[in-house]
């Protein structure tokens, strides 16, 4: 019985924070636009020389914040990024390329071969 009553009463306080904080928090949008980021990607690699040959571009992702949006002082980065995948064109454990095309248009190689 014990048991049943710590259990209401953790859900109740649940409810009670969630209710503290505001339904939707407004999303930072992407000033560069996903077109926009794949042609500067594209051009990216090829001017890098970074695939060789047998990948092909997967996806694109939008990132607000994660590992590479924290200032990196050596390539002069930070903030919100859309990260292009490139995939190998044979069924591979790894092997992607991860470029990353942050707001302004700087792009950055950040691992994979």
């Amino acid at each position: 019985m014990k048991s049943i009553f710590t259990l209401f009463l953790f859900v109740g306080m649940m409810h009670l924070h969630a209710a503290d904080e505001p339904a939707h928090s407004k999303r930072k949008l992407p000033i560069l636009s996903i077109k926009a980021a794949i042609d500067k990607a594209e051009a990216f690699v090829k001017e890098e020389k970074i695939i060789k040959e047998g990948k092909f571009l997967a996806r694109a992702e939008y990132h607000e914040s994660g590992p590479w949006s924290e200032p990196n002082l050596e390539k002069k980065t930070s903030g919100p990024y859309w990260q292009i995948t490139y995939e190998p064109d044979k069924l591979a454990d790894g092997g992607q390329i991860f470029v990353l095309i942050y707001m302004d248009g700087k792009a950055r190689y950040v691992g994979g071969r």
